[in-house]
């Protein structure tokens, strides 16, 4: 590996422009469709300079901040090993896989009274995968300017619903593979009904065991099936009597439907 650049006294905007030059170890996830928070489309976004690196800020990222020297301290004083920052982006010779470490430890605080920490070993065959996962997103989207295909996460339904959140209203001639696309959703969808029918199915079956008792046990499972009290709002009885009042606290949400028939 090499040192690609010196991070000590780096501004936050500077270091983002640097994770550009590259894939780093965090874009990973969003690469494989894993990260419920970043798109795929976001990262292809950004590594192509069509849009400024941003880091997303909320709770969850504010406190991993505020925390993480507690987090490095604590596992030093349980391990007995130091934790040494490198101030600096390291970056591989050959591609990934960038510190050649047999083993990694992983530490973390949960719930602000609970610390974990354990072992993560090297796995050449995960390396492999992620390297070739890496290596079609740079090769075939990155440097040669395609956008990506859309995955199944929710980052990335989120983001294409945001940006084509308005229609205009156009029908248009679809490209050849979206054929395939409509027949491949209308197999899907039916498999998902015979899914659900089945599924159905089977909790029918343990009700038909279980009677009037509550729960159940038998092997590693326990099987419960509760008496619920639930509450509902009868929305279309108060525009019936009190159109007034219905309109006043009544909230629209528009958003687009997909539909294939």
């Amino acid at each position: 590996m090499r040192i690609l650049v010196k991070t000590a006294g780096m501004s936050r905007e500077e270091w983002l422009r640097w994770r550009t030059k590259g894939i780093g170890g965090s874009d990973v996830s969003v690469i494989a469709g894993i990260n419920p928070f970043r798109s795929v489309f976001q990262l292809w976004l950004e590594k192509t300079g069509q849009v400024v690196p941003e880091e997303m800020e909320n709770d969850n990222t504010h406190f991993e901040n505020v925390l993480e020297p507690v987090v490095k301290r604590e596992f030093s004083k349980r391990t007995g090993l130091k934790v040494r920052a490198k101030r600096a982006l390291l970056q591989s010779e050959e591609y990934m896989a960038v510190t050649g470490a047999e083993k990694t430890y992983l530490a973390a605080l949960v719930g602000g009274n609970r610390f974990y920490w354990k072992v993560v070993r090297r796995d050449e065959q995960k390396i492999a995968e992620i390297i070739a996962l890496e290596k079609a997103f740079w090769e075939e989207n990155v440097l040669a300017g395609r956008e990506p295909v859309p995955d199944g996460s929710g980052a990335t339904t989120d983001f294409l619903n945001e940006k084509y959140a308005s229609s205009n209203g156009n029908t248009i001639l679809l490209p050849e593979e979206a054929l395939d696309l409509c027949r491949r959703y209308e197999e899907l969808s039916g498999q998902l009904n015979e899914l659900q029918d089945k599924k159905d199915a089977v909790s029918n079956q343990l009700k038909n065991f279980l009677k009037n008792n509550e729960s159940g046990v038998i092997g590693e499972y326990r099987v419960t099936w509760k008496q619920v009290t639930s509450t509902a709002f009868d929305k279309k009885r108060l525009e019936r009597e009190n159109h007034v009042l219905y309109e006043e606290y009544l909230t629209k949400k528009q958003y687009r439907r997909l539909i294939v028939a």
